[in-house]
C-alpha cells in the first residue's frame, strides 16, 4: 500500500477545504492512512506533517507499521 500517497491526497483535500489540520480517530481510517493495525491510535494530519499517537503497548508495532512519512509518539500511560 502507498500510505504516503494516501496522505498526500488527504492533504490536497484539506487544502481545497481550507482546513489547517485533521484529527483521525476512527481506527479503520487510521489504518487506511498509516497501515497501523493495532486497536489504539490517533493520527493528526497537517499540510506538512502527520503525527501518529498511540500508547506504550503498541510501541514496537507502531514503529514497524507506521511509515517514515509519519512521526510516531508513544504515550507512557
Amino acid at each position: 500500500m502507498n500510505y504516503a500517497l494516501r496522505l498526500k491526497n488527504l492533504r490536497g483535500t484539506l487544502k481545497k477545504l481550507k482546513c489547517d489540520a485533521l484529527a483521525v480517530s476512527h481506527l479503520t481510517n487510521v489504518r487506511y492512512l498509516t497501515g497501523f493495525t493495532g486497536t489504539s491510535g490517533m493520527l493528526f494530519v497537517t499540510a506538512d506533517t502527520a503525527h501518529f499517537i498511540t500508547d506504550f503497548r503498541y510501541r514496537s508495532q507502531a514503529q514497524s507499521q507506521v511509515g517514515a512519512f509519519t512521526e510516531v509518539t508513544i504515550a507512557d500511560s
